[in-house]
């Protein structure tokens, strides 16, 4: 299966090229007359610029038609799920539960007769947990993101262009100071782009409005907002970026 791979301005470049390699365990197909519907499940290798993976125990929704189905699939839609996934972004490690989807949109009625329906790609990720630092046993020191206790990742959505991923997520985050005379206190969120360009992008998400914000990259960081920082009986109050770059944060 290959996701969003049209090359639509003609330069020889595909768009976004996404490619999910899938092997079938299972497939359950229904063959209409303007297309098919079913859901096809198995194992995959993703290959998405900056974004690489091989998953397991996952699922693909399919509709090729104009209509919904009665199973919930979208009209015009190809959804990947994994669950339990393991995904390296920029050198780190993400695990979590993912869903990848492309939707074809219409044609403006001004289109020239050979236009490309536009396609939009987007990703929704839930429990996810990864590390950022020296996780040596006993002397931990980095942000840790994500509560051990199930079901305590973050959450949160991508989209992706032809230039890579970018995206943002929610949760918690424990930042491991050695000694552990300091804290942290306040909301935290993970900002993606494997990008030199900044992304300004809006979508529907469970019938509400998403809108995706982020400067150029590339870079992964958890950023926090009205933090209180606590160490060694001194308070200090304000926003907080915690980066990694070339092994350091």
């Amino acid at each position: 299966v290959n996701l969003g791979g049209e090359d639509t301005n003609d330069d020889g470049i595909a768009d976004i090229d996404i490619q999910v390699i899938v092997t079938i365990d299972d497939a359950n197909l229904s063959l209409k007359s303007d297309g098919f519907v079913g859901e096809v499940s198995g194992a995959a290798a993703l290959n998405v610029p900056g974004f690489a993976s091989s998953l397991s125990g996952l699922s693909v929704r399919i509709n090729t038609t104009g209509d919904p189905s009665d199973t919930g699939i979208p009209a015009n839609s190809i959804r990947v799920v994994a669950d339990g996934a393991s995904i390296n972004i920029l050198g780190q490690t993400l695990s979590g539960n993912f869903a990848f989807e492309q939707i074809t949109g219409q044609l403006s009625p001004q289109a020239p007769p050979n236009a490309v329906p536009p396609k939009t790609v987007r990703i929704a990720a839930s429990d996810v947990r990864f590390f950022l630092g020296d996780s040596t046993a006993g002397s931990e020191a980095g942000v840790k993101f994500g509560r051990d206790a199930p079901g305590g990742g973050g959450s949160g959505f991508f989209v992706l262009t032809s230039t890579g991923l970018a995206g943002r997520l929610n949760g918690f985050v424990d930042v491991m100071i050695p000694g552990g005379n300091a804290d942290f206190e306040g909301d935290f969120s993970v900002a993606i782009n494997t990008s030199l360009e900044p992304v300004g992008e809006q979508f529907e998400v469970g019938g509400k409005s998403v809108n995706l914000v982020l400067p150029g990259g590339p870079y992964l960081r958890v950023e926090g907002t009205g933090i209180n920082l606590s160490i060694a009986g001194q308070r200090v109050g304000g926003d907080f970026i915690f980066e990694q770059a070339e092994g350091n944060i």
